[in-house]
C-alpha cells in the first residue's frame, strides 16, 4: 500500500521501552526510534557515534532478514514478530 512503512519492534537499551518503529536515527551517539504516529523514543546511548551506527546496521540486517514469521504448524497458523534488543554497550 502507498504510504506504508516497514516497522520493527525494538526493546530499548534500558529495557523500559518496547515499541514498533518506522524510522531509526542516530544523533551523535544516541539511537532514537519514531513510531508511525510521530512519537520519539531514545532506544540506546553508546560510547561514540561509530558504535551507534554499528547498532543501526544490525537493525538494518534484521530488517533484511525479515522481521515477521508466518507459518503453519500442523493445523494452526503461527505469526511471530522478531524483537530487536538494543545492545547494552
Amino acid at each position: 500500500k502507498r504510504g506504508d512503512k516497514r516497522m520493527i519492534i525494538v526493546r530499548s537499551q534500558d529495557r523500559e521501552t518496547l515499541g514498533k518503529y518506522v524510522e531509526i536515527k542516530v544523533s551523535e551517539n544516541v539511537v532514537t526510534g519514531f513510531s508511525k504516529f510521530g512519537s520519539m523514543s531514545v532506544l540506546g546511548s553508546y560510547s561514540c557515534r561509530e558504535r551507534a551506527l554499528e547498532v543501526v546496521e544490525r537493525i538494518h540486517k534484521c530488517l533484511l532478514e525479515g522481521v515477521n514469521k508466518d507459518y503453519l504448524d500442523k493445523r494452526y497458523r503461527i505469526k511471530q514478530d522478531t524483537v530487536f534488543f538494543m545492545p547494552v554497550e
